[in-house]
């Protein structure tokens, strides 16, 4: 299983597009809040699709095995909601692992 978070799912979208690869980077529209979305258009443009989800929640590509979240992406965000948005994406991993 693979586990990327904030800026890191544009590496795994860009390394397994050829395979379809789901990710997320929280927002693909930009805002306060969000103003580093336009990397869900990278994402785009590598052939992956991104997958719109709130900084609390993680995003599993099941045929893919790679769990992703917003975390820093979220610009306005507090520190612990950071912290949930990450540990959301360890624990999908850690489910994964679990499954093999």
């Amino acid at each position: 299983p693979i586990g990327m978070c904030c800026i890191a799912p544009v590496l795994v979208a860009r390394v397994l597009a050829h395979h379809g690869v789901e990710v997320t980077v929280g927002s693909d529209q930009e805002s306060e809040a969000y103003p580093y979305a336009g990397a869900a258009g990278a994402i785009a443009s590598f052939g992956a699709k991104h997958v719109v989800k709130p900084l609390g929640e993680a995003h599993v590509d099941v045929a893919n095995r790679v769990a992703t979240s917003t975390a820093y992406m979220c610009n306005t965000a507090p520190i612990h909601e950071i912290g949930e948005s990450v540990e959301a994406m360890v624990e999908e991993v850690a489910k994964m692992v679990a499954e093999k």
